[in-house]
């Protein structure tokens, strides 16, 4: 069944609240399930060995499951960067995954835009995952989220397979529509069920192929 933004979120507090699943569990949960589609990507892209990977992440838990990805990415054997706009509130799930990261070595650059150029003409990646802004987004993008935004669609025009973590950043999950701008990606992992916007006229050229991957919490009927 598909999710309008009221009903994910309100499941999201459906699986904390009233099942006790911790916040920090989801997240593991969703992240285990985008690293497996990382995966599968990086190996239909034919990328023998280590791959780099540019993770992308906003402060917020959209962000947070970019981070957790990154510990299973490096699990795996490639090599996870992270360009971050902004930082996770404290001591909340994402700054925990945020800190495992940093204590595993990954490096993580503030100021995305700047941080995808450097990083891209140092070590050309495989694959980028836009792990910026969840279903929370309800107005127009601006600033430093809107030029994240274009640096990796023009990445993404310039043949580097896009993963978008639940919904490409700046997209509407009722409408389809984005929100001045969003992410085109090549792919999207969507969380519990896809969101309603998704079957809307045009959504298709935002999200790319549509996934659902399981937060470990049985989908609402």
């Amino acid at each position: 069944m598909p999710l309008t933004r009221a009903q994910a979120r309100a499941f999201d507090q459906h699986a904390v609240r009233d099942l006790g699943v911790p916040e920090i569990v989801l997240m593991e949960n969703a992240a285990r399930g985008c690293a497996e589609v990382a995966v599968e990507m990086l190996a239909a892209a034919a990328a023998s060995g280590k791959a780099s990977v540019l993770i992308v992440c906003g402060a917020g838990q959209n962000g947070g499951d970019g981070y957790a990805l990154a510990r299973h990415l490096l699990a795996a054997g490639h090599r996870p960067q992270i360009a971050a706009i902004g930082a996770p509130r404290n001591r909340s799930p994402a700054a925990i995954n945020a800190n495992t990261c940093k204590r595993l070595g990954v490096e993580i650059v503030l100021e995305a835009e700047a941080a995808i150029d450097r990083i891209l003409n140092a070590n050309p990646c495989r694959l980028i995952v836009d792990a910026l802004l969840g279903t929370g987004v309800d107005r127009p993008v601006d600033g430093d989220m809107r030029r994240a935004i274009n640096a990796i669609n023009a990445r993404r025009q310039g043949g580097v397979p896009v993963l978008s973590i639940d919904l490409p950043s700046g997209l509407d999950p009722d409408s389809g529509l984005p929100l001045g701008d969003a992410v085109r990606a090549t792919m999207t992992a969507t969380m519990v069920a896809p969101k309603i916007g998704f079957a809307c006229a045009g959504a298709a050229a935002f999200t790319g192929l549509v996934t659902v991957v399981s937060i470990g919490v049985p989908p609402p009927c």
